[in-house]
């Protein structure tokens, strides 16, 4: 099942005499996977105070074979994203992916980023490029090792992509109701008017010269921003993502 796959790549540890260990803060996904593997073993709760959810599994020496060919090396670091993989099969992986290490945060009234976290870069240039090809999006690597963060734009596309089966996998139980309602009910952001539109448009393209040599703050107060936060609003609306990134992106150049 590709959704288990994807929640394996963060939460997959192996053991000793070809044993695993699936572990997750979200007690329904240990659950999911427990399921799936027709396993008997009791879902535990962390014992050193931490919130997260575990089973193991002993002697699965055919399901550790199939993890390591499908890029489950035993370091976190050292995993890839499967080659190979369709739209119709991605669709699970990425959901499974986003309900183990997955996270949505509004960013002001209108606008959300959908960021994927795992310290295995690789993995990670694998999953954008994969979105890049199969759902469209703009952004082409990680911001930094551990982070893929998406626009608002973005972020939907990704939404309809892992949830455009939403009756098929409801009745499949693939996915954590409560990260899908994470997302907020979507809202049209009012449209500017022609005139702002040009006026912006210039704006953000000064500022994009400006931040090279000059701070944030200057920047917000020489285009005539009341405030800096102002600024980096008009600044997100008009690109697609925020200071941190932008600089990122010249860092990378």
């Amino acid at each position: 099942m590709m959704y288990n796959l994807g929640s394996f790549y963060p939460n997959y540890v192996p053991r000793k005499n070809n044993g695993m260990v699936f572990r997750s803060e979200h007690k329904t996904l240990v659950e999911i996977v427990k399921s799936s593997l027709e396993s008997g073993h009791t879902v535990q709760a962390d014992s050193r105070g931490k919130r997260s959810y575990w089973i193991q599994i002993g002697n699965v020496p055919e399901i550790r074979r199939s993890l390591r060919r499908l890029g489950m090396k035993n370091s976190k670091k050292e995993r890839v994203f499967p080659k190979k993989i369709n739209g119709e099969l991605g669709r699970d992986l990425v959901r499974g992916f986003y309900d183990a290490s997955g996270r949505v945060s509004v960013t002001n009234k209108y606008a959300i980023k959908v960021a994927f976290q795992f310290e295995g870069t690789k993995f990670l240039h694998g999953l954008s490029k994969f979105l890049e090809e199969h759902v469209g999006v703009e952004r082409k690597y990680p911001y930094d090792g551990r982070t893929l963060m998406y626009s608002h734009a973005d972020s939907w596309k990704i939404y309809r992509f892992m949830y455009g089966n939403l009756g098929f996998i409801k009745e499949k139980g693939m996915y954590l109701p409560e990260k899908k309602g994470a997302f907020p009910k979507r809202k049209r952001i009012p449209p500017l008017s022609e005139k702002r539109k040009i006026a912006t448009y210039r704006k953000m393209e000064s500022a994009s010269k400006m931040l090279n040599d000059a701070d944030p703050k200057k920047v917000a107060k020489k285009l005539g921003y009341g405030t800096v936060n102002s600024f980096y609003r008009a600044f997100y609306r008009h690109f697609g993502y925020g200071m941190r990134e932008f600089y990122s992106q010249k860092g990378r150049l």
